[in-house]
């Protein structure tokens, strides 16, 4: 499952980064595409 960060569409990451990564650039969350 692919997904991106509501701050910054081009960041994509899968599942298992979002969750190991928390939150992504600029704080933003992470939504599934």
């Amino acid at each position: 499952m692919k997904l991106y960060n509501l701050k910054d569409h081009s960041e994509q990451v899968s599942f298992a980064q979002a969750v190991t990564q928390g939150l992504g650039k600029n704080q933003g969350l992470f939504f599934s595409a």
